[in-house]
């Protein structure tokens, strides 16, 4: 089974979506970067140094690389 093509916008969404019903609403300090790598694509977090931002970011790089496994980058 292929990959679902999708926008860096719409993984952009997935991740902060999870993210926010796993852990709470998303904090505005955080930003999320999505962009294509050779045939993949890969997913930045804004580098915090505050516990509770800390948590989301490592939440959210997790669920980036699970979806990355299910979705191609479509740009």
């Amino acid at each position: 089974m292929g990959k679902t093509e999708t926008t860096p916008t719409e993984i952009i969404r997935m991740i902060s979506a999870e993210a926010t019903r796993l852990i709470g609403p998303w904090p505005s300090n955080l930003d999320i970067f999505v962009f294509r790598v050779d045939d993949s694509w890969e997913c930045l977090i804004t580098p915090t140094n505050n516990p509770t931002e800390a948590k989301f970011r490592d939440a959210a790089l997790q669920i980036g690389l699970s979806l990355e496994r299910s979705f191609k980058l479509r740009v």
